[in-house]
């Protein structure tokens, strides 16, 4: 359904790129855009919360979940100083991937389903997936080029696995394949509630096929 708002539509266009982004640039190397984008979710997506009609309403519990989520982090944070304080010390960085949990409470705020446009980003990657397996079984001399890429993009890999020093095959994955498992999810409750149970039912499997595969591998 496409916002009447334009702030709401700048709003859901913010999530959509910065769920985009995490997928597909998850070590943040590449365009550098995380927290760009989360800063611009939660202004845009303040600003739709406030200028709606109504009270605001965030359930404590889930207030109370964030801050302890961050809590403990910050809490093994002093103990390391208390007890060490040695560099190099990894807390710091470590520490703004703890803070990301902020997103959900802008998304309660706003009442925004974000599995739905978080899936629709998985499934691109799925066809990412399927694309980088056939293109190293049809180019298989783009293999190390391909493998270097990933290694410093850490977005895929592709690589050799050897199973017992018999068999050697290549594979291919996506750093972030395991979320498959949530548009999935996502998916198979869309099939059981739609009418049209054929496509949803294709999308469910090919996703399922993915997951259960977990890399695709080909022989070399």
């Amino acid at each position: 359904m496409i916002a009447k708002s334009p702030l709401k539509s700048l709003y859901l266009l913010s999530i959509m790129a910065f769920m985009f982004v995490t997928i597909f640039d998850p070590a943040d190397v590449v365009l550098g855009l995380k927290v760009p984008l989360f800063v611009l979710c939660f202004i845009a997506g303040g600003l739709v919360a406030f200028g709606r009609s109504g009270r605001i309403y965030i359930p404590m519990p889930l207030v109370i979940y964030t801050l302890l989520f961050v809590t403990i982090q910050l809490f093994s944070m002093f103990v390391y100083y208390v007890k060490n304080g040695a560099d190099p010390y990894e807390g710091f960085a470590m520490f703004k991937a703890y803070l990301f949990i902020f997103f959900a409470i802008i998304l309660v705020a706003t009442d925004t389903d974000a599995t739905k446009y978080l899936s629709i980003v998985l499934s691109l990657m799925a066809i990412c997936i399927i694309s980088l397996f056939i293109f190293l079984w049809i180019f298989p001399d783009f293999f190390v080029l391909m493998n270097a890429l990933g290694a410093t993009t850490e977005i895929f890999y592709a690589d050799m696995r050897s199973y017992g020093g018999v068999f050697e095959f290549q594979q291919a994955y996506f750093v972030c394949s395991p979320m498959l498992v949530v548009s999935i999810a996502y998916y198979f409750l869309r099939f059981r509630e739609s009418r049209n149970k054929d496509f949803w039912s294709f999308i469910f499997f090919l996703k399922l096929e993915i997951l259960m595969s977990k890399e695709r591998s080909m022989p070399s």
